[in-house]
């Protein structure tokens, strides 16, 4: 008990620096959970009531809240448990897990992204509308140069076939 209220006095200087004094007094709440073997700040409630009479000084000294940084710097220490749990199951075995950003970059780098949802069915196959791809300069010069020699060809049969001839007389007997 006696490490419990050896933080417990928080004391701001409204004249000086008491954002700098606030986070002064965050460090060393983390530090203090960090470098303990005791139970004193290793337990839950303890830290909770540490947390609470040190925002509830600051509010009273000052007159407004602490700075959100420092807020989440006091969140993060009330989760200690929960964002240090690396366990690889702790989504499935925790009722309310918290994930760390570590862990949350690590599952967001798994994930695939609801576009890909959106063009793949549960076939795994690809419904998305084909897309037709450019064409380089070298295909397109060779498109033209068949379609040039086609059309020639084309051009000589079709003089070959139109140009006067002699009429052929056919005849039939009935």
């Amino acid at each position: 008990m006696e490490e419990q209220t050896k933080y417990t006095k928080y004391i701001f200087n409204i004249n000086g620096d008491y954002k700098t004094q606030f986070e002064t007094y965050v460090n060393m709440l983390i530090t203090s959970l960090r470098e303990s073997d005791s139970s004193a700040i290793s337990n839950r409630n303890v830290r909770a009531e540490e947390i609470k009479s040190l925002t509830d000084a600051y509010v009273r000294t000052v007159g407004e809240r602490p700075e959100p940084k420092q807020l989440e710097h006091l969140a993060d220490l009330m989760l200690y448990e929960e964002l240090h749990d690396t366990h690889p199951d702790k989504m499935a075995r925790e009722e309310y897990p918290i994930m760390s950003d570590h862990q949350l970059s690590r599952r967001h780098s798994g994930e695939v992204s609801m576009k890909v949802a959106e063009e793949y069915g549960v076939d795994r196959r690809n419904y998305k509308p084909p897309v037709r791809r450019k064409r380089t300069r070298k295909e397109t010069w060779q498109i033209d140069k068949e379609a040039k020699s086609r059309n020639e060809e084309r051009r000589k049969a079709y003089r070959e076939f139109t140009r006067v001839q002699t009429v052929r007389k056919c005849v039939s007997s009935l």
